[in-house]
């Protein structure tokens, strides 16, 4: 699908272009202007190129943001046209359609992924639009992606800056939004999970001056203390006390998680052994939280000796977690180091023979997302830009 659209220049340029069908699909194309839905057609792409020529309409010309997939009808990967990007944070809080809301989202984040856009473009999005979003089925899953997108796309001596924009972003929508509500309560979340603000942590974790809706939420207070212990700023002495307070079987799981994010060397050695000895006889549930937690440190420099550990361990995992389980676990403790050499050792154990089917699709599925992660680094954040 190419949508062509008429530049101030006079020029046109595509706005949109995808791969050919090899079955027919029915999706749409619409367009906007300060919020103002100004058309939606329906189109059908099959092997053949479609070509939508917004610049023969005096009413499509006028578009600032025109959303191929709009109504979210197939699966599509979108590029949306560089005037549609630039447009974005201006235009997206203004659209009323909430589909149409989230399909730009997905369309965003997929070309991040894709090393289509750089992962700047996606918190600069954040930063202007997401605070405004009413809508708690975008609100959320936004919220929970855009942690993960920056620590594996944006290297990590930019990470922090990027981190604090998303933090302060929430902290204003928690100041504006109703207390109590949806869009606050969200924020709230993302403020605890991000915030740099140690003595505004260290208040919530103890239950002062919490957000309105948030008082006796055991959830809400294990994301601070993961916050506060993956920054050093708590102890496993200060991690046990949270625990004996909170015993229900998400209390132990939380606490298992946000040991294994202390940073120091300690710590670390403690959730490697947890994770990996056959003789720690943690649970499923118990092994996918300390694995969720582990590879958060400042200093990847720590980490590094763990990747090479991960794949040496990795094809006898087996041995003792059972098959139903193993993917997912594995999948989750796959390292975050994201450099080359831990794609060379990925390459390396995937031509092993002797892994289970289970094994094998979580480390594709692993190798997968890294190569994502540093095709978009070589791209946008080249170590030498000569």
């Amino acid at each position: 699908l190419e949508v062509v659209r008429r530049q101030p220049v006079a020029a046109e340029v595509p706005a949109v272009v995808d791969c050919s069908a090899d079955r027919p699909h029915t999706t749409d194309v619409a367009g906007f202007a300060q919020g103002v839905e100004l058309f939606r057609l329906p189109v059908t792409l099959g092997a053949e190129p479609v070509v939508v020529p917004l610049a023969d309409d005096v009413v499509g010309s006028r578009a600032r943001a025109v959303i191929p997939n709009a109504s979210d009808l197939t699966w599509a990967a979108v590029d949306l046209d560089p005037d549609t990007l630039a447009a974005l944070p201006a235009e997206l809080p203004l659209i009323a359609d909430a589909q149409v809301r989230a399909s730009v989202w997905v369309a965003v984040l997929d070309a991040v992924a894709r090393g289509a856009l750089t992962p700047i473009a996606y918190v600069d999005l954040f930063c202007a639009a997401w605070g405004l979003e009413e809508e708690t089925a975008i609100l959320s899953p936004v919220a929970d992606r855009i942690a993960k997108v920056i620590r594996a796309f944006i290297p990590g001596d930019l990470q922090e800056v990027q981190l604090a924009r998303v933090a302060d972003t929430a902290a204003a929508a928690l100041r504006e939004a109703v207390p109590g509500r949806g869009r606050a309560l969200a924020a709230a979340r993302v403020v605890a999970a991000l915030s740099a603000d140690i003595r505004l942590m260290r208040e919530w974790a103890l239950g002062l001056g919490l957000p309105a809706g948030l008082a006796g939420d055991s959830d809400f207070l294990w994301i601070v203390v993961e916050n506060l212990a993956a920054r050093g700023e708590l102890s496993a002495a200060d991690l046990e006390r949270f625990a004996h307070d909170d015993q229900t079987l998400q209390g132990r799981l939380n606490s298992l998680k946000a040991r294994a994010s202390l940073p120091d060397a300690a710590a670390k050695e403690w959730a490697w052994e947890q994770l990996t000895s056959r003789e720690a006889d943690h649970s499923n549930y118990e092994l996918n939280y300390l694995a969720s937690g582990f590879w958060r440190a400042p200093d990847e420099t720590d980490l590094r000796p763990y990747v090479e550990r991960f794949f040496d361990v990795v094809p006898i995992l087996h041995e003792w977690i059972g098959e139903d389980a193993l993917s997912t676990v594995v999948l989750t403790a796959f390292p975050e180091v994201v450099e080359e050499r831990t794609l060379e050792l990925s390459a390396q154990t995937l031509t092993r023979t002797d892994l289970t089917p289970a094994t094998r699709r979580a480390l594709v599925d692993g190798d997968w997302a890294l190569r994502e992660a540093l095709v978009s680094r070589r791209r946008f954040f080249p170590k030498d830009p000569a």
